[in-house]
């Protein structure tokens, strides 16, 4: 373990330094290879260091019809396309009927979660109005302010039929009442705040809304760079023992967890 983690070091400590030589020398396109690679192996020694266990995507996943990507470019505060089709592939093996979704952003993983869905499927989906972001229970990572800060939630969400399929909400998820969820949820996706008091409050509150043999994802877990969800995750994974069978899914920022 110990020779593992010095070599993921040192590859780090390349690809660092091949990126600000790209940076400096090399054009646009060499440059975006450069920060995959970076990116890549920041992930790889992030998860070594984190107390969760990994699995591979492979071990989640049993179905063989292939999923539909709407919009599969990258984007800032979005997950990427291995990341979006690795879910996407969980949620086609699962087929869940009901779907509570952390953070709509601009409702492209919304989006993509209706359309490999069955008919029957309902998401719900919550976010922070802008008018709200100096009104939080607990006080946002100055970082991620400017995904709240925008003039609307979900603006993707409308260039697609979806049928009724997505329920849009709105509000701070630490006092939002989600009493009519409980018990009712198939698949919680949580990619709301990333600070840890609200990754600790979202992460109870998707266990209550969970129902037997559902799952939790968490998203950006052990991408060395945001520390207040790695700490939740973990705190609760040492913690709180209904969190014990948490997983991080290999080459990917998820973190899994399904109710017992």
């Amino acid at each position: 373990m110990k020779n593992k983690l010095i070599f993921l070091k040192r590859q780090v400590l390349l690809a660092w330094i091949l990126n600000l030589m790209i940076l400096r020398f090399w054009n646009r396109s060499l440059r975006i290879i450069s920060d995959s690679i970076f990116h890549f192996y920041k992930i790889k020694l992030a998860a070594l260091k984190s107390k969760i266990p990994t699995i591979s995507a492979d071990s989640l996943i049993t179905a063989s019809e292939p999923v539909m990507l709407y919009q599969a470019q990258e984007g800032d505060g979005g997950i990427s396309i291995k990341e979006l089709w690795t879910m996407l592939m969980i949620t086609v093996t699962n087929k869940p009927v009901s779907i509570f979704e952390f953070g709509t952003f601009e409702g492209r993983t919304t989006i993509n979660l209706s359309i490999n869905c069955p008919k029957e499927t309902t998401i719900y989906t919550i976010d922070l109005p802008r008018e709200k972001i100096s009104e939080t229970r607990y006080k946002l990572l100055d970082i991620e302010k400017h995904y709240a800060d925008k003039p609307a939630s979900g603006t993707k969400i409308c260039e697609v039929k979806t049928g009724g399929k997505i329920v849009q909400l709105y509000g701070d998820s630490a006092v939002f009442d989600f009493k009519p969820y409980e018990n009712t949820i198939d698949l919680v996706f949580i990619d709301g705040s990333h600070s840890y008091k609200y990754v600790i409050n979202d992460s109870l509150k998707a266990y209550i809304m969970l129902r037997t043999n559902g799952i939790i994802i968490w998203h950006d877990h052990a991408t060395g760079l945001w520390n207040e969800v790695d700490s939740a995750i973990d705190h609760l994974f040492m913690n709180d023992e209904r969190f014990t069978g948490i997983r991080h899914i290999q080459d990917t920022s998820f973190a899994i967890l399904r109710k017992q």
